[in-house]
């Protein structure tokens, strides 16, 4: 399955060869069309009449995605395993890893025979249109698919991350994933709050409550320990930690809060059982699916929520309660790049569209009061002693200079 540019590419190989009259070539492919896959790399290299036959026989590494994906699957499992950003891969992430490359593999037209080296970044272009057009899966869905394949050959191609070295002639392939959408962010309004609050449990509230008021992750906020919630400085502290990493190096933030949320947090730590802030039974993590590992513990929640919404008539999931905080911070003229280090965006980009709201022309008046406000405000005069008045009167124009000058000029004359 590939491209059309990608097609044209190997029948022009093709193409070169025919002219060139290389039977001995022909008869190859004929034997073995799988190494139109290094004869094309070869005409890339070398000129079709000097390819000779003992290097196109003579496969580059030798190995197949089939053998290299099981090393990575390995590699996964191992407690050092690494991504290509340094950051160390978690359970869930190794075993959806682990599924859609070999979804990849199995839609290959080779399999696992298929030469790594012949796969490129268009191969992953036309695998994730497939998924889009033929799963009928979302185009962020069939980026995560790309995602893991991208981590497989960064892999393969880290002689510091693999332990038999680089496959030869492996790069790491590029691509541009899908645009996110860019409408406003769904955010919760004072009464839709209000009826879901009264479908919840009691004891599960603050949870929610806290999650609202910081605009946390649920993951940042169900792993949080008593010692990162500083009463006196009004501050929730945001930190990595071995059973939960962090998103991103910008989702490590100190959160300043307001004091109504204090009575919230002190009984949170009154009531709270070790070091963590919240009941163990909303951090479980359990087994299952094709995944192997879930979030026990955040499905429960997430059930909580769901019912209690369903029973307001809202339609909503835990994560617009961080929306619900972005964009209260918006209406309230927050600047974006302070909204963006309050919630822990990598990018102001992402931010930017809790200010795409309806009323932004309202925004835009209010500013422009604001601005009229300052600009005719009083100047209020410096402290400290009042400057010396000037001994005479300073010239307007140059005219004035002039006479101001001759006369001086005329006094001095006289005294002589």
């Amino acid at each position: 399955m590939r491209t059309k540019t990608e097609a044209k590419a190997f029948e022009q190989t093709l193409d070169s060869l025919r002219l060139s009259k290389r039977d001995d070539l022909i008869d190859a492919l004929a034997r073995t069309p799988n190494l139109l896959f290094r004869l094309h790399k070869l005409a890339q290299q070398e000129a079709m009449v000097r390819i000779r036959l003992q290097d196109l026989l003579t496969p580059v590494g030798g190995h197949g995605i089939g053998e290299i994906a099981k090393e990575f699957s390995t590699y996964l499992g191992t407690p050092g395993a690494r991504s290509r950003f340094r950051k160390p891969f978690a359970p869930s992430t190794a075993a959806a890893y682990r599924r859609h490359i070999e979804r990849f593999i199995e839609w290959l037209e080779d399999g696992e025979r298929a030469p790594m080296e012949s796969i490129t970044s268009a191969t992953l272009s036309a695998f994730h249109a497939s998924r889009i057009n033929r799963e009928k899966i979302s185009p962020i869905g069939a980026d995560r698919s790309v995602t893991a394949l991208q981590a497989l050959f960064s892999w393969a191609s880290d002689s510091s991350r693999r332990a038999g070295g680089a496959v030869p002639n492996v790069q790491p392939l590029s691509h541009t994933k899908s645009p996110k959408l860019k409408e406003e962010a769904r955010a919760l309004t004072s009464d839709e709050l209000a009826a879901i609050r009264t479908h919840v449990p009691a004891e599960v509230w603050p949870i929610f409550e806290v999650t609202l008021n910081l605009g946390l992750r649920i993951g940042e906020c169900l792993f949080l320990r008593v010692h990162d919630v500083l009463l006196t400085e009004r501050t929730v502290r945001i930190r990595p930690y071995p059973d939960r990493p962090l998103k991103t190096i910008h989702s490590e933030r100190d959160v300043p809060f307001h004091e109504s949320l204090a009575p919230v947090l002190k009984a949170a730590l009154a009531n709270a059982k070790g070091e963590h802030l919240w009941p163990k039974r909303w951090r479980e993590v359990g087994s299952g699916g094709k995944s192997g590992v879930s979030r026990a513990g955040y499905h429960r929640l997430s059930k909580v929520w769901g019912k209690a919404a369903k029973a307001a008539g809202v339609a909503a999931s835990i994560h617009t309660l961080r929306h619900t905080y972005g964009s209260r911070l918006a209406d309230s003229g927050v600047a974006p790049r302070d909204i963006a280090s309050l919630m822990g965006h990598q990018s102001v980009a992402t931010t930017e569209r809790y200010w795409k709201t309806k009323d932004e022309m309202g925004r835009k008046r209010d500013a422009v009061e604001k601005l009229g406000l300052a600009l005719s405000a009083p100047v209020v005069p410096p402290s400290g002693p009042s400057p010396a008045p000037p001994t005479a009167p300073e010239p307007a124009n140059l005219a004035q200079l002039h006479v101001l000058n001759h006369t001086e000029i005329k006094s001095e004359k006289r005294g002589n």
